[in-house]
């Protein structure tokens, strides 16, 4: 039984095929045309394998780039252009404190306290200059023991056919460590001036 699609393609080839003049059956060799079937289909099979070995190259260089994404040291966050998150990496849900599907789909304003229109910022940085745009620290929202605050840096990447999409791919660093050592250092300072 004929797959939909081979009875398809075979529809378009007889189509094709009918609009082109061919030479009269009186003056084919059935031998020669044999042969060069059997030549055309070794063709097609060395092109199948080549194929094959292509796709298995492809697959195997985006397991290694999906690797490298979801388990990079630092959180990534893919968002359209009006902010929305489409996708984000095992670090970047850690520091959310929410599971991909938790957050998928939401606006990547509502992860910060008080912070939101500095995140709009960032985003629209990004995409106005086509360069990358870098925040101060953010506050994370969240009911944690300790408040974590993120670095920012927001860069545009354009996809390339069938949909050409602009999307903006936002890393983060904890940088709490950091923050709470210069405000250590600044009240100090304050105090003793």
């Amino acid at each position: 039984m004929n797959r939909p699609e081979t009875t398809s393609l075979r529809q378009r080839a007889e189509r094709k095929l009918s609009g082109q003049d061919l030479p009269s059956k009186a003056g084919l060799d059935p031998i020669r045309v044999l042969h060069e079937l059997q030549v055309h289909q070794i063709e097609l099979e060395l092109q199948n394998e080549d194929l094959l070995a292509a796709n298995l190259d492809l697959d195997a260089l985006r397991s290694k780039y999906q690797s490298l994404y979801q388990l990079a040291p630092v959180g990534y966050v893919t968002v359209s252009p009006a902010g929305l998150i489409m996708e984000l990496n095992a670090r970047a849900a850690e520091l959310l404190g929410h599971p991909p599907p938790g957050v998928v789909g939401q606006p990547l304003r509502h992860q910060f306290a008080d912070v939101a229109p500095a995140v709009d910022a960032l985003i629209a940085r990004a995409i106005g200059t086509g360069e990358e745009a870098a925040s101060e620290p953010l506050l994370l929202r969240g009911s944690r023991a300790v408040p974590i605050y993120v670095q920012a840096h927001a860069r545009v990447i354009h996809w390339p056919e069938p949909d050409k999409s602009v999307l903006v791919l936002i890393a983060m660093m904890d940088v709490s460590a950091l923050k709470f050592a210069t405000d250590d250092v600044l009240s100090v300072l304050q105090k003793g001036a």
